[in-house]
C-alpha cells in the first residue's frame, strides 16, 4: 500500500504548480533532480530540465518537512507515485 504525505501549499495556484512539477514528463522519469533551497515557507526545486522553480508552502515547518521527504526519495532513487491536487493541498503517493 502506498503512503499517502499531505504538502500544504499557500493557496491552489502554488498546488497547482508543484502537482504539475512532481507529475513528472512524458518519459516517466521524475521532475524533481534536487532541492536547491529552503527560505521560511519558501522551496526552491531544481528540475530535471535544469530550471529551478519556488513553490510557496503554508508555512516554515511545512517547508522543511517537505524538504525532508523529497531528499529521502532523491537519496533512494524512489520518485513520487503520484501527485494529486485538492485546493492548496497536493497529496503525494510515496512508495512503501
Amino acid at each position: 500500500m502506498d503512503r499517502i504525505f499531505k504538502v500544504y501549499c499557500a493557496d491552489s495556484y502554488e498546488a497547482e504548480k508543484l502537482a504539475s512539477m512532481l507529475s513528472g514528463n512524458r518519459d516517466d522519469k521524475p521532475g524533481v533532480r534536487a532541492v536547491a533551497a529552503v527560505h521560511g515557507e519558501e522551496i526552491v526545486l531544481r528540475l530535471t530540465d535544469q530550471s529551478s522553480h519556488s513553490v510557496m508552502l503554508k508555512d516554515a515547518g511545512s517547508a522543511r518537512d517537505f524538504r525532508e521527504i523529497l531528499l529521502g526519495l532523491l537519496a533512494s532513487g524512489a520518485n513520487v507515485k503520484g501527485a494529486e491536487q485538492k485546493g492548496d493541498v497536493v497529496e503525494l503517493k510515496l512508495p512503501d
